[in-house]
């Protein structure tokens, strides 16, 4: 068997994870691998028969990891916009 570690930030792991293990789930069923979250190491594990299965697995989480760190981005970058009305023109003030 293969087996690869992968670092990650503790603030993303519950994304990477998913709700009750969703995402992780479904890497291993389409990777064939086992993938489980050492908090000791607060490292993903990576265990295959191939190191093929090995490295797309750790290329998932990565994309995932990718995916939800532009998610977070994305999101902080909209407007906020305030509640008070602005005088000159009327409509909400964008902050």
């Amino acid at each position: 068997p293969f087996h690869k570690i992968v670092n990650i930030p503790n603030k993303y792991v519950g994304h990477i994870i998913g709700s009750k293990g969703s995402r992780i789930k479904s890497i291993e069923h389409s990777c064939r691998c086992k993938i489980w979250y050492d908090k000791t190491t607060k490292s993903f594990h990576i265990a295959g028969d191939s190191i093929s299965q090995v490295n797309i697995a750790k290329n998932f989480i990565i994309k995932a990891l990718n995916n939800t760190i532009n998610n977070i981005n994305h999101y902080n970058n909209y407007p906020k916009y305030n509640s008070k009305i602005n005088k000159t023109n009327k409509y909400f003030a964008i902050i």
